[in-house]
């Protein structure tokens, strides 16, 4: 069975104003570095399909590491506000790169991030910073899921982004990943 993830990401000016309301009103849950390889399978090619809908991910964060599968809903714009994941921790990553290796899985990108995190009500809010792309902020709704429309759920979380003071850029639908490789081969 599949978890469902909803969350936003935002591509914003300055954190600053959002890291000033989460130290008032949240709980600081963690303050981490991450380095996150992506893969595509031989036997399917995950980036010809546009947008981009599946990620096969290995993370390595603080001695830890865990393998990440995605598949996201897209609505008829083109717009995503949910995925299916998967996801468990590995006790050898690099047991598993090999493995990946045999298989013919194919490396994508690498995306190095810092990533400050906060609990504040039903959202967890993570202020990223991303090698090569700047300053991001992820929202992630982790209230009860039973029947709740996830469009809806993204836009009060973006409401709440905006409440705290923080600048909204851009919303992005198709995460660090997808904009690393289009910067990389700028037809993607």
């Amino acid at each position: 069975m599949a978890n469902k993830e909803i969350e936003i990401k935002l591509k914003v000016k300055d954190v600053g104003s959002l890291l000033k309301f989460l130290e008032e009103n949240g709980d600081f849950k963690s303050d981490k570095y991450q380095r996150d390889e992506y893969y595509m399978p031989a036997h399917r090619n995950f980036i010809e399909a546009q947008p981009i809908k599946e990620w096969l991910r290995l993370r390595r964060e603080e001695g830890k590491c865990s393998v990440n599968y995605k598949n996201w809903h897209f609505n008829e714009d083109g717009k995503s506000y949910h995925c299916d994941e998967h996801e468990t921790q590995l006790h050898d990553m690099d047991a598993i790169k090999n493995i990946f290796v045999a298989l013919n899985f194919e490396p994508l990108i690498v995306v190095d991030k810092k990533r400050k995190t906060f609990m504040c009500g039903d959202y967890e809010v993570a202020m990223d910073c991303v090698e090569g792309l700047g300053d991001y902020v992820e929202v992630e709704y982790k209230g009860v899921e039973d029947k709740i429309d996830a469009k809806e759920v993204a836009e009060q979380m973006r409401s709440f982004i905006k409440k705290t003071g923080c600048e909204i850029l851009e919303q992005d639908f198709l995460g660090y990943p997808h904009l690393l490789l289009r910067q990389k081969y700028n037809n993607i």
